[in-house]
């Protein structure tokens, strides 16, 4: 029973890897940057390839990205109602 909650207590401790996803500024306000990731998927029923986009609101503290770059994010903990992921790098 010990060896059970010492596996359960480690296991909480583990911190999880960050997401990270590339995509592209399309809108820019003071520290938040409105980041647009493009990915490919295949209909299911008639296998076609579709595009699929998505805004995502991130941080950028230093505010170096300017609309048009391919930027990195990382997600983190929430900062705001919307915004939980920030920049990782310019690209």
């Amino acid at each position: 029973m010990l060896t059970i909650l010492s596996i359960m207590f480690n296991l909480k401790r583990i911190k999880m890897a960050n997401k990270k996803l590339v995509g592209s500024v399309v809108g820019k306000q003071g520290q938040t940057i409105r980041v647009e990731i493009t990915r490919k998927i295949k209909h299911k029923r008639y296998l076609k390839l579709m595009t699929v986009k998505r805004d995502i609101l991130s941080h950028d503290e230093k505010e170096v990205a300017k609309i048009g770059d391919a930027v990195e994010i990382e997600d983190g903990r929430p900062i705001s109602k919307n915004k939980s992921w920030k920049l990782n790098k310019v690209l």
